[in-house]
């Protein structure tokens, strides 16, 4: 599995978004929670624009959805 993969990039794109737009008081939210036989993962940041390719493509080899 490559979540946690997938987890450090988003965490680590969402601080360069912070970072590009000077914020001084950034925030990045990681929820959790069960959907059916699944668990929904989610990474909000309060910068702009996020690179989802390499984790879409990590997520969908192990047959989730990004």
């Amino acid at each position: 599995m490559h979540i946690g993969q997938v987890l450090l990039n988003l965490m680590r794109n969402s601080i360069d978004a912070i970072r590009e737009c000077r914020m001084k008081h950034g925030r990045i939210v990681v929820t959790t929670r069960y959907c059916g036989d699944r668990v929904q993962v989610s990474v909000r940041d309060s910068g702009l624009g996020v690179g989802l390719r390499i984790s879409r493509n990590l997520i969908e080899a192990d047959g989730g959805r990004l």
